[in-house]
C-alpha cells in the first residue's frame, strides 16, 4: 500500500478558506486606512514627500533607488563611491534598506524613488499593522481584538512618529510582531518541528537584518526579557522547554549565520569603517513626560505639551515614546484586572523594560537630565549594542501595549454595555494616537535636467552639485543624483561616513569648498571675502576629487551670489540648461 494521504474535511477547508478571506479584508482595511492618511503625497507621489522635511526622507530615496542600480551595474551594492567620492562610503553604516529596496525596486525604476519612498512609508504602516494583527489572532478569542491590537500598533505614535521624520527603516516594522508570533512557537506551543520553527525564526532574522540592524540587536534584548520573564514564571519547565527552544535556535543560527556572514565582515572589516557610530549615546532617548503628553506628530498638541516639547532630548524624530492617558488606563485596568494570565505578566513586563530602555541611561524629566541611573547604561556599553538609539525601543511599548489592549477588549463580556466600553475606549485611544491631518509632506523639488533621459552627463562624471550637501539641511544633491538614476558620482552626501579621525560623522570630510559653499549659502560670507589662497586650495580640492563639471541648481537664497562667486572661481560663465547652470570645465590651481 501507498503512503497515506492527508484528508482536509470540507468543513476545515472552509474555516481555513474564511480565515484567509479575513486576513485579506483586514489587511485591505488598513491599507485603506494608512492610504488616506497620507492621501496628499499618495496622490502627487512622483513630487511630494511624506515627512516634514526633505532631508532622511531623501536619504532613504536615495537607498530605494541605489539597489537595483548597484545589482544592475554590478557594483558591490554594499559599498558606494557615488557619494564621497573618491573615498566612498560603508553603506553597511547606514540605514539602507535592502531588502524593501529589493522588493520595491521594480516600481523604483517604473515610477522613480520618490513615488517609491511614499509606497514604502504607506505599505509599511499598514502591513506592521497587519502582522500585529496577524500575531494578537494566535492569542485572542474575537477577532475585532485582534484588529484593534493591530491597529494600535501599526497606528501608533511610534510609528507617525518615525513617518514624520522619513525613517523608512523603522516605519517597516513588520518583524518585531512575527518575531512574537514565532517565538510563541518555539518557547510556549512546542507542538511543531523544531527545525521548521528554527528556520522560520532564522528566515525573520534574515528579514529584520535587510530592513535594519538596529531592530534585530534590539529585538535580541528583549528577546533576552522575555526569555528571563519566563523562566522566572514557570521555573520548573526551563529545562524541560529548553532542549526544544536550543534546538530551535540551532537551526535559526545555521541559516542566518552563513547569508549574514559577508556583510557583517565587511561591516566592521571592510572599508571605510568607522570606530564610534553614536557619540552621545544618551541624547535620543524618551522624556518621562513624552509618554503622557503628546508631541508634533500627534494632531491633538495642546500649546502646554508643545512647549514641554520642545525641552526635550535629541529632536522631534525621535520623540515617539507617547502612549497617551487613555491607553495607559487601559494597561493598568488590564494589569489589575488580568495579572494572572501569562500573556498580561508577559506583555506588562516586556512593555515596561521597553520603556526603561528607551530612556536611555539616566531619566530626563521635562528635557532635565536628572542623572537618576538607568539600565540602559548597560548597553551603552556593550560592543554593538552601545549603537543603539534608546528611544526607539519604544517600539516595543507600542507592541506589548497593543497586545493589552487587545487582550482587554477579548476579555470583555458579550454585552451591549462592553460594546460601549470598547467604542469609547478605541475612540479615546484613536483620538490620542491621530497624526496631524493632512499629514506632513514636502514638495521633491528636482530640475528637469536631473530627469533627463537619456542623462546628458556622460557616463561615469564626477560632478560637483551646488547646494552642496553636507548635513541634514543640505540634502537636494542626494535627491537629485536619486532622480537622475545614479548617472553621475559626487564628492559630497548626507550619509553616515567614516571621518578622518576614524569616527562616524554625517556628510563629507571637512573642507574649505564645503565651508565656503556652505557660508556663501547661509549669506555668511560673500565672492569679495575669500582670499585667493582659499580659491586656490577649492581648486586643489576640485582637482583631487577629479570633478569634471559644477552643476548649480535652485537655491531657497542667495542663488545670486553663488552663481557669482562660482563663474569668478571657474572663470567663465555657466550654460543654463533645464533649471540648472552647468560649468563644463575646472581650471587647475595656479
Amino acid at each position: 500500500a501507498g503512503p497515506a494521504r492527508r484528508v482536509t474535511s470540507p468543513a476545515v477547508h472552509a474555516r481555513g478558506s474564511h480565515r484567509r478571506r479575513t486576513h485579506a479584508l483586514v489587511l485591505l482595511a488598513f491599507l485603506l486606512l494608512s492610504v488616506a492618511i497620507f492621501l496628499p503625497a499618495d496622490l502627487h507621489a512622483t513630487g511630494v514627500m511624506i515627512g516634514a522635511t526633505t532631508a532622511d526622507n531623501s536619504q532613504h530615496a536615495w537607498f530605494l533607488r541605489w539597489f537595483p542600480y548597484a545589482l544592475a551595474t554590478h557594483q558591490n551594492p554594499l559599498f558606494t563611491t557615488n557619494l564621497i567620492e573618491p573615498g566612498g562610503v560603508n553603506l553597511m553604516w547606514n540605514t539602507w534598506i535592502p531588502l524593501p529596496a529589493l522588493l520595491l525596486s521594480p516600481l523604483t525604476l517604473l515610477l522613480g524613488p520618490v513615488a517609491s519612498f511614499n509606497i514604502a512609508i504607506t505599505l509599511g504602516v499598514a502591513l506592521s499593522a497587519w502582522c500585529a494583527y496577524l500575531a494578537a489572532s494566535r492569542f485572542l478569542v474575537r477577532r475585532s481584538a485582534a484588529v484593534l491590537a493591530g491597529a494600535a500598533y501599526g497606528f501608533s505614535p511610534f510609528i507617525f512618529d518615525q513617518s514624520y521624520t522619513g525613517h523608512s527603516n523603522m516605519v517597516i516594522a513588520v518583524i518585531p510582531p512575527l518575531m512574537l508570533l514565532a517565538l510563541n512557537g518555539i518557547l510556549v506551543r512546542q507542538d511543531g518541528s523544531p527545525r521548521r520553527a528554527g528556520l522560520l525564526f532564522g528566515a525573520l532574522m534574515i528579514a529584520q537584518f535587510f530592513i535594519t540592524e538596529e531592530l534585530l540587536a534590539s529585538e535580541a534584548v528583549m528577546i533576552v526579557v522575555g526569555v528571563a520573564c519566563l523562566a522566572v514564571m514557570h521555573p520548573r519547565e526551563v529545562r524541560a522547554r529548553g532542549r526544544h527552544a536550543l534546538t530551535c535556535l540551532g537551526w535559526a543560527l545555521a541559516l542566518f549565520v552563513p547569508v549574514v556572514a559577508y556583510p557583517v565582515w565587511f561591516q566592521f572589516f571592510g572599508p571605510q569603517v568607522p570606530h564610534q557610530l553614536i557619540p552621545d549615546k544618551n541624547f535620543f532617548v524618551t522624556d518621562l513626560l513624552n509618554v503622557f503628553f503628546p508631541s508634533t506628530a500627534q494632531g491633538v498638541e495642546p500649546s502646554f505639551a508643545r512647549d514641554i516639547a520642545n525641552h526635550y532630548s535629541g529632536n522631534s524624530g525621535e520623540w515617539g515614546g507617547y502612549v497617551g492617558i487613555p491607553m495607559l488606563a487601559v494597561v493598568l485596568w488590564t494589569a489589575w484586572h488580568l495579572w494572572r494570565r501569562p500573556l498580561v505578566r508577559l506583555s506588562c513586563v516586556s512593555a515596561a523594560a521597553a520603556l526603561v530602555l528607551s530612556f536611555g541611561s539616566t531619566l530626563h524629566v521635562g528635557g532635565t537630565d536628572t542623572h537618576v541611573p538607568l539600565p540602559g547604561a548597560i548597553l551603552a556599553h556593550l560592543p554593538v549594542l552601545d549603537n543603539l538609539v534608546p528611544a526607539r525601543f519604544a517600539i516595543y511599548v507600542a507592541l506589548f501595549t497593543a497586545v493589552l489592549f487587545g487582550v482587554f477588549v477579548d476579555s470583555l463580556p458579550p454585552r451591549r454595555q462592553s460594546t460601549r466600553i470598547v467604542l469609547v475606549s478605541t475612540v479615546l485611544i484613536a483620538a490620542t494616537f491621530v497624526p496631524p491631518l493632512p499629514f506632513p509632506t514636502r514638495a521633491a523639488v528636482t530640475p528637469a535636467y536631473f530627469t533627463a533621459s537619456p542623462s546628458p552627463l556622460p557616463p561615469g562624471a564626477n560632478v560637483l552639485v551646488v547646494p552642496f550637501s553636507h548635513d541634514f539641511y543640505s540634502t537636494q544633491a542626494v535627491l537629485w543624483q536619486a532622480q537622475a538614476g545614479m548617472s553621475f558620482s559626487m564628492p559630497q552626501g548626507y550619509i553616515i561616513n567614516r571621518a578622518p579621525s576614524g569616527d562616524a560623522e554625517q556628510g563629507p570630510p571637512p573642507s574649505v569648498t564645503s565651508s565656503t559653499l556652505a557660508a556663501i549659502a547661509a549669506g555668511t560670507a560673500t565672492d569679495a571675502d575669500l582670499s585667493a589662497q582659499a580659491r586656490q586650495r577649492i581648486l586643489a580640492e576640485l582637482r583631487s576629487w577629479k570633478v569634471s563639471e559644477v552643476i548649480l541648481g535652485p537655491l531657497d537664497q542667495h542663488g545670486v551670489e553663488m552663481r557669482a562667486f562660482l563663474a569668478d572661481l571657474l572663470g567663465s560663465q555657466p550654460v543654463d540648461r533645464d533649471g540648472v547652470a552647468i560649468w563644463t570645465a575646472v581650471p587647475a590651481p595656479s
